[in-house]
């Protein structure tokens, strides 16, 4: 997360710009945050693919047949019927689902839908980036990839950009590896929501690279091979050891040689000397899963009532659940708020406030 931060914060705003076309039954809320989080995703990414173009498109559940009309006007493509989809996702509570395809020009287009009925959830907040990604990926190298490099690499950017301002502890990112993942079953065992983490937590190194090796292709069935988490704990641990622009030059390499012999020369090792390396990682994020379920913290404890202060108090120092220390002060309304910008604190709990 680290090293995402650094980098975004390393690019320069050239003006990119999207073109929105909404409903008009597009919350405003809604607009107002895709909005947000494309230029974020744009100015991410905008040293390695700076579309002259970028058509974004926004409709809601209420637009099913509007909004395979736009499809037909503007163009791309989409698997199965877009008037279907929203269908089934309305009634399942909520339309949130985002695709990035190319118009009839060949100028990339982003759709997404939305709920008028709720605003999206803290998690859909990682669309924009991860679609935005297949652009980019197709764009520097328009070949295909191993599954877990292609659909783990774009939920990685997609939480590291979707969740910036969500996730003062990163603790919601990781998390999001096992939230994608509830349907890994590799062998057939039937449903078990804990399976991957139980897995991680022993797997050796034999184990890890047949699921990897697996996750080369395209399985029929992705979803038991944890081909978003799986590819997104993997894509993590080669940004934190070699960098955004080196993991973008891998990516770039892969338009002139295979993935596997890119991987070697961009990253020094083959894929299965990687997933060996990773799989001490893999079985730490298992067992910080285990613990957070089964061995939660105790809450936090703070030296006076963050609802009752005055202003000449001094300042307090306190830890919150995830062990940082807070430095909090008297505020107007009469209550400690912690400074430097970091999270407002829940008593109750010690756990950063999400906004």
């Amino acid at each position: 997360m680290e090293h995402v931060v650094t980098y975004l914060e390393s690019q320069n705003d050239e003006g990119l710009k999207a073109n929105f076309v909404i409903s008009d039954t597009v919350p405003p809320q809604e607009l107002e945050l895709e909005q947000r989080l494309m230029s974020e995703a744009q100015l991410f990414f905008g040293s390695r693919f700076a579309p002259e173009k970028l058509t974004v498109v926004m409709f809601t559940n209420e637009d099913h047949q509007r909004a395979e009309q736009t499809l037909a006007e503007l163009g791309g493509s989409f698997p199965n019927s877009l008037s279907e989809e929203i269908n089934k996702r309305s009634a399942m509570g909520s339309c949130n689902f985002a695709f990035a395809t190319q118009d009839h020009n060949g100028d990339p287009i982003y759709y997404e839908c939305v709920d008028t009925r709720n605003f999206r959830s803290k998690l859909n907040y990682q669309n924009p980036a991860h679609e935005y990604y297949h652009l980019v990926h197709y764009s520097l190298a328009p070949v295909d990839l191993p599954l877990w490099q292609t659909e783990g690499t774009a939920t990685f950017f997609g939480a590291s950009l979707g969740f910036d301002e969500l996730d003062a502890t990163g603790m919601l990112s990781r998390d999001f590896i096992f939230a994608t993942s509830g349907g890994f079953d590799p062998w057939g065992e039937g449903i078990d929501n804990n399976r991957l983490m139980k897995w991680m937590r022993t797997a050796s190194e034999a184990e890890v690279i047949e699921i990897y090796q697996v996750l080369h292709g395209d399985p029929a069935d992705r979803a038991a091979y944890a081909h978003y988490g799986l590819g997104q704990l993997a894509t993590e641990a080669l940004i934190a050891s070699f960098g955004v622009p080196a993991f973008l030059d891998f990516v770039a390499e892969c338009s002139v040689s295979s993935p596997e012999i890119a991987f070697e020369a961009s990253f020094g090792l083959t894929m299965d000397e990687f997933y060996k390396k990773l799989t001490p990682y893999i079985n730490a994020v298992g067992d910080w899963k285990y613990e957070s379920i089964y061995h939660p913290p105790k809450p936090a404890t703070w030296p006076k009532d963050l609802d009752d202060c005055d202003s000449s108090d001094p300042m307090v120092v306190g830890q919150d659940q995830s062990g940082q220390l807070v430095y909090l002060s008297c505020g107007p309304d009469s209550k400690l708020h912690p400074q430097n910008g970091a999270p407002e604190i829940d008593q109750e709990t010690g756990w950063p406030v999400e906004n």
